[in-house]
Order: structure tokens, then C-alpha cells, then sequence
């Protein structure tokens, strides 16, 4: 979803594509809609000359249809951001009611138990609050974002052992091994 040349370097790196390639994927406004564009080209180009059978090419399509819906909607959550102002204003609010926090407890659990009790809360709710801030744009290189390249070389492999069983044997060179990957 990032169009930075340093991922889209280290994705033409793994997957072996050549530099033609790599300036067609930097020059696109969205790069994997011009990926599933490709693999839709492809695939049509695989069918004419025979290389899958036709129920192999429409579920291939299917499949791929289905992936680009997927690769929208992953879109639309990098896309979202929250409005600046929500934000501070949450974290404002957040902040106001853990200084207040301390006068409301001491009423209830006494002095003895008002700092384990104040501590228990506020560690929860700005651990609530960081959770938000990471579940905001989950798509980055952070250790706890989502593996996107793991994601995708698992597709990768899916992809090549189903090649391997249904496309023709004129056509199987064309299909790369898994050591390759």
C-alpha cells in the first residue's frame, strides 16, 4: 500500500522482477492495483494459449477479483485517518480524567489503596489509548504491524503449487520453483 521505492525495491528483490518492471510499479498511481492488473493480464494471456484449463482460469480470476476487493479495503484503513483535533482532544480528555481520577478515589478505596488503584487505571487506558494509535494504520514496518511481505510470499507459494499442478506441461517453465523463492 506504501509507494516508497525502497518497498517496492525490496518486493522486486524478492519476487526477481526486473528493473522494467520496478520503474513500471514506481510510475503507477496505485501499485497493487497495477500488480492485479498484471496477474489479470496474465492470466487472460495464460488462458488464450492454453497453458491453464478454463475452469482453472476463472477461478483463478475469481480468485483474483476477490483479492483486489481485499487490497481495497486494506486501502481504505491505511487511507483513514483520525481528524487531529479528535485526537488531542481525546488524549486531552484522557489526561483530565486521570489527574481527577485520584479526588474521586479517595472517597472510595482510602488512602492505602488509592495508588495501586490509580496506577491500575491509567495503565489501562493509555494502553487502550496506544493500542488505537497502532490500529490506525497497521500497515507499516513497526514490529507489531501486520507482515504484509510474510502475507504476501505465503500467496506467492500458494500461487506456484497450484500452477505447478494445472498448468500444461509446455507451459510448466514458466512456472518458478519454491527453492526460487
Amino acid at each position: 500500500l506504501r509507494k516508497t521505492e525502497m518497498d517496492i525495491d525490496l518486493v522486486c528483490r524478492a519476487l526477481k522482477l526486473s528493473d522494467e518492471i520496478k520503474e513500471s510499479m514506481l510510475s503507477a498511481d496505485v501499485v497493487p492495483y497495477y500488480i492485479m492488473e498484471r496477474i489479470y493480464l496474465n492470466l487472460h494471456r495464460l488462458k488464450e494459449k492454453g497453458a491453464i484449463p478454463s475452469d482453472m482460469a476463472a477461478l483463478l480470476t475469481y480468485t483474483c477479483h476477490m483479492l483486489s476487493g481485499h487490497v481495497g479495503t486494506c486501502g481504505k484503513i491505511h487511507l483513514t485517518r483520525t481528524p487531529g483535533p479528535a485526537v488531542v482532544h481525546v488524549r486531552t480528555s484522557l489526561m483530565l480524567y486521570l489527574c481527577t481520577l485520584p479526588f474521586v478515589l479517595l472517597g472510595e478505596v482510602g488512602p492505602a489503596m488509592l495508588l495501586p488503584c490509580q496506577f491500575v487505571i491509567a495503565f489501562t487506558m493509555l494502553g487502550i489509548e496506544r493500542v488505537a494509535s497502532e490500529l490506525e494504520d497497521p500497515f507499516g514496518l513497526d514490529p507489531v504491524d501486520i507482515k504484509l511481505f510474510n502475507l504476501s510470499r505465503g500467496i506467492r507459494e500458494d500461487l506456484v503449487k497450484v500452477a505447478s499442478r494445472n498448468v500444461s506441461e509446455e507451459y510448466q517453465h514458466l512456472v518458478p520453483s519454491l527453492e526460487d523463492l
